[in-house]
């Protein structure tokens, strides 16, 4: 496989079908996600099983998890417009949720540095993108976001783009 960051910079687009979602760069798969339940699913990465799985609903969390061990952890803030993501080394990021006038899904450094959003725009026909606007971060990190994120927006996704996924990468 290509460099991560090579291909995450060349536009990628993610699929959806009944059970799987698959994220892909000119024609070459990077990660598949497979839908065990709605709040659940499995993907792989550097040959480990990974699951996704939200849990809570006053607090509600979603975690990835490799072999039960917790990869990365997004905690809510109450409302869920705000959140925070602790990897399992200690690493930190924000999450944060604009609904005005469209939805937004952002994903900030510790310091408020933009890594990537999810939109919706609402130009003509409505559809989601997704911009990544800084790859200097970790590749594996930076795809475990993607993920996140996928399965953090995918309803809005799946509702809006009738399984048409725009990506647009902003810079590196």
């Amino acid at each position: 496989m290509k460099k991560l960051k090579l291909l995450l910079s060349q536009s990628p687009t993610w699929k959806f079908s009944k059970n799987k979602t698959t994220l892909t760069s000119n024609d070459e798969m990077i990660v598949e996600l497979k839908k065990i339940k709605h709040s659940k699913a499995t993907f792989e990465l550097d040959d480990k099983e990974y699951v996704i799985k939200n849990e809570g609903f006053w607090n509600p969390k979603t975690f990835i998890e490799n072999n039960g061990k917790q990869i990365l952890v997004l905690k809510r803030h109450f409302l869920g417009m705000k959140g925070e993501i602790e990897f399992e080394n200690g690493k930190k990021y924000l999450y944060k949720i604009k609904n005005s006038p469209l939805i937004k899904l952002t994903f900030l450094t510790e310091n408020n540095k933009e890594i990537l959003y999810y939109k919706l725009d609402g130009n003509l026909k409505p559809k989601t993108i997704i911009s990544i606007t800084d790859l200097t971060i970790n590749e594996k990190e930076l795809l475990l976001l993607i993920i996140l994120g996928c399965h953090s927006f995918k309803g809005i996704i799946k509702e809006n783009d009738d399984a048409d996924f725009i990506t647009i990468v902003a810079g590196a």
